[in-house]
């Protein structure tokens, strides 16, 4: 089941509080987020015991009860953990994973607050959870008269919720910090192969086991844990966390000038983990409307482009991460932002403010795309921008004949075009000494 209007863990408490006290309540959400914990949590500001039934471990008879004899007539005895005299918290989980006769079974519990002749006692709560079939797990269809039966919220996690409850219930230092830097991955979708991926669950466990294994944990050790209880890139940023942490180097040490962007071969993923960092700073800090720029916020953008230049004199593929679009090809940060990138971070390849890092060993794929070479790739910064007709068929081929007129000790010069006449040429280009730039490889195409 999907909905467009969701929950937050902050917000639950309220809603469970006035609708479940009436009616019983069926909670939908990803695995890992909590559902379980806030409804015992729920259940002890109540005073309430909570009792869990996971339907994916019962048979009917487990509701239901075994017939006796009393007084020549047979009935139902339910169960004891159901049949209580105090009125308690009932948790179905996992509900929806249970088989259909199962789920008949809870009918009448649900609806009627009763099995054969018992009846919950007055006070006591009925909810529901489960999973949906969109998270890869196992997930039955209810029939329509069980979901008609319950008032069905639907959660979805949220970061400052968790990390207000972390602060209160000793999650690790590292985890609260990383997750404050990158909110972004709290959670991630299940994956549809059998692999860890980011959940609040998992973070907690991560937390649980670096609290046991101390601060002086060895990075092999740190590697294996990160990568069994998260998603592998969120796995990636967090050893390279791990790694600002002790080498006390962070992004804020890089914009304030004490520190520079690490250089290092070996501290290559400390240097995505930065510019991932500061990509969802940009997106968070910078306003929509240059118009409505603070002073402060001025001197921000200027250091932060000059950052950007810096980055891609190390990396341009990181550099571009910084303000690539997203999966869906939909720019994250300002238009106003991108357009002085592109104007004023001259050394970048032309396209990289679009977002596009595809490369090829040959040749461009993407207008606008520079020839890889190692990890400075990079393409004349005076290209022309209308000199980008490449067509699927014609991959190596310029349709407007432009040429690049090279200068062995400046730039790339002004590019010309030849009349139409004679051959042209499309230059990659990659940093040299100094300033210069030299061609490393012209593709000759025809004018026709």
């Amino acid at each position: 089941m999907q909905a467009s209007v969701t929950v937050t863990p902050d917000q639950l408490p309220e809603l469970l509080l006035h609708v479940a006290v009436v009616r019983p309540v069926f909670l939908w959400g990803a695995p890992g987020i909590g559902k379980s914990s806030l409804v015992r949590t729920f259940a002890d500001s109540l005073g309430l015991d909570c009792v869990t039934l996971l339907g994916t471990q019962l048979a009917p008879e487990d509701l239901i009860g075994v017939p006796q004899i009393v007084d020549g007539r047979s009935r139902f005895a339910p169960p004891e953990l159901i049949a209580r005299a105090q009125p308690y918290c009932l948790f179905l989980d996992e509900l929806n994973a249970a088989s259909p006769e199962v789920q008949k079974s809870f009918y009448s519990l649900i609806l009627d607050r009763r099995i054969g002749t018992y009846e919950l006692p007055e006070g006591s709560v009925v909810i529901g959870a489960g999973n949906r079939a969109t998270d890869n797990a196992l997930a039955r269809p209810m029939a329509s008269a069980l979901v008609n039966r319950m008032v069905h919220l639907h959660l979805r996690a949220d970061v400052d919720d968790w990390l207000k409850w972390a602060a209160v219930n000793d999650i690790h230092p590292w985890v609260i910090r990383y997750l404050t830097q990158r909110p972004d991955h709290l959670w991630s979708a299940p994956p549809k192969t059998e692999a860890p991926f980011s959940t609040p669950r998992g973070w907690h466990m991560l937390s649980d086991a670096l609290y046991s294994c101390g601060d002086d944990i060895d990075d092999a050790t740190l590697n294996v844990l990160a990568t069994g209880t998260l998603t592998l890139g969120h796995a990636s940023g967090f050893r390279a966390f791990v790694k600002t942490v002790r080498h006390a180097f962070d992004l804020d040490a890089v914009f304030k000038g004490d520190a520079a962007w690490p250089r290092d071969p070996a501290d290559r993923d400390l240097l995505y983990f930065l510019a991932e960092t500061m990509r969802v700073r940009l997106v968070k800090e910078l306003p929509g409307d240059r118009d409505h720029t603070s002073a402060s916020v001025r001197r921000f953008v200027l250091r932060a482009k000059s950052l950007l230049v810096e980055l891609a004199e190390i990396s341009v593929e990181c550099a571009q991460l910084v303000i690539a679009a997203d999966a869906e090809g939909v720019p994250v940060l300002p238009s106003w932002f991108l357009i002085e990138v592109s104007r004023d971070c001259r050394d970048w390849p032309r396209g990289a403010e679009h977002g596009c890092t595809q490369n090829a060993p040959d040749r461009p794929v993407v207008p606008g795309c520079p020839r890889r070479v190692g990890d400075r790739a990079r393409r004349c910064a005076r290209w022309p921008v209308s000199c980008t007709s490449w067509t699927s068929a014609h991959r190596t081929r310029c349709g407007h004949g432009w040429r690049a007129a090279v200068s062995s000790t400046t730039r790339i010069g002004v590019p010309r075009r030849r009349n139409g006449r004679g051959p042209s040429h499309i230059a990659c280009c990659t940093p040299d000494s100094g300033t210069s730039i030299r061609v490393i490889r012209c593709l000759p195409t025809s004018s026709g």
